[in-house]
C-alpha cells in the first residue's frame, strides 16, 4: 500500500478505533460462548444427551471456566467501551437532532443514563458470573446470571423506545433505523420466552421435561448472543458520529489558526 494510500486512510482510523469495541465485543462474547458449549458438549456427551446443558453450566465447568473467564475479561472491557460509545451516539443525536421540546430531551436524556446503567449492570453481571463459577460461589454465580439477563433486556428495552421516539421527532438518518427498534423488540420477546421457560422447566407438565430443557437452552442462547449482538448494530453508526465529531473538530482547530 502506498504512502498517499495511507494517508488517505489515516482519517477514519481514530472513529474506527472508537468504533471497534461495539463490534468486536459482541463478537468475543459469541465466540467464547459457543466455544464453551462445544468443549462442554464434547466432554459430557451422556450428561448432554440426558440433559442439554445451560451456559452457567458449561462456563462452570472447571476444565473451561478458567479459559472462559479470561476470554469473558476481555469482552467486558470491549463491551464497557461501546456502551460508552453508543451512549455518547445517542447523547449527540438527543441534543443536536431532536425537535420536540426542551421538556422531551430532558426526558431522553434521563432514558438514555437509565439505558446506559442497565447496560452496565449488565456486563457486572457477566464479570461475576465468570469469575464466580457456580462450583466456586454459586450464590455469586446467580446474582451474575440475573444482572446480565434484567440489565441488558430492561437497557436493550428503554433503547429500543428512545430509538422510536428519535426516528419519530429527531434528525436521525443515517444513525437510527428500523432494524433497531424491531431488533429490541426481538431481544424483548425473547427475553419474556427465556423467563417463560425458566418457571416451566422445574414445573410438573404433560411433556418430557428434556424438551422443556432443550427448549430453555436454546432460547436462552440465543437471548444471550442477542442481548450482546444488539450493540454490534450500532457500530457502524458509532463510526459515522465520530468521524463527523473528528472533522468537525479539525474544522474549528483550522479556523482557529486561520484566525489566530
Amino acid at each position: 500500500m502506498t504512502r498517499s494510500k495511507l494517508t488517505g486512510l489515516a482519517p477514519y482510523l481514530w472513529p474506527a478505533l472508537k468504533a471497534s469495541p461495539a463490534l468486536f465485543g459482541p463478537l468475543v462474547v459469541t465466540a467464547t460462548i459457543i466455544w464453551a458449549k462445544l468443549e462442554y458438549a464434547a466432554a459430557h456427551q451422556q450428561e448432554v444427551a440426558n440433559s442439554p446443558a445451560t451456559i452457567s453450566e458449561a462456563a462452570s465447568d472447571p476444565a473451561i471456566a478458567g479459559t472462559f473467564a479470561n476470554c469473558a475479561l476481555i469482552a467486558e472491557a470491549l463491551l464497557a467501551c461501546g456502551i460508552w460509545g453508543l451512549f455518547k451516539l445517542l447523547l449527540g443525536l438527543i441534543d443536536g437532532g431532536l425537535s420536540p421540546s426542551e421538556s422531551a430531551r430532558s426526558w431522553s436524556r434521563r432514558a438514555l443514563i437509565f439505558c446506559a446503567a442497565c447496560q452496565y449492570l449488565g456486563v457486572i453481571g457477566l464479570v461475576l458470573l465468570s469469575e464466580w463459577p457456580s462450583h466456586t460461589n454459586s450464590n455469586v454465580h446467580m446474582v451474575g446470571s440475573y444482572l446480565l439477563f434484567f440489565g441488558h433486556s430492561v437497557g436493550i428495552a428503554v433503547c429500543g423506545g428512545l430509538c422510536a421516539f428519535l426516528l419519530r421527532h429527531g434528525d436521525v438518518a443515517g444513525y437510527i433505523g428500523r432494524v433497531h427498534v424491531a431488533a429490541a423488540i426481538w431481544v424483548m420477546a425473547s427475553a419474556l420466552l427465556f423467563l417463560a421457560l425458566f418457571i416451566l422447566k422445574d414445573t410438573p407438565l404433560p411433556i418430557e421435561r428434556y424438551w422443556l430443557v432443550l427448549g430453555f437452552t436454546s432460547v436462552e442462547l440465543v437471548l444471550i448472543l442477542s442481548l450482546v449482538g444488539y450493540l454490534a448494530l450500532f457500530s457502524t453508526a458509532i463510526f459515522r458520529w465520530e468521524l463527523e465529531a473528528e472533522r468537525t473538530r479539525k474544522k474549528r482547530q483550522w479556523q482557529a489558526q486561520q484566525t489566530g
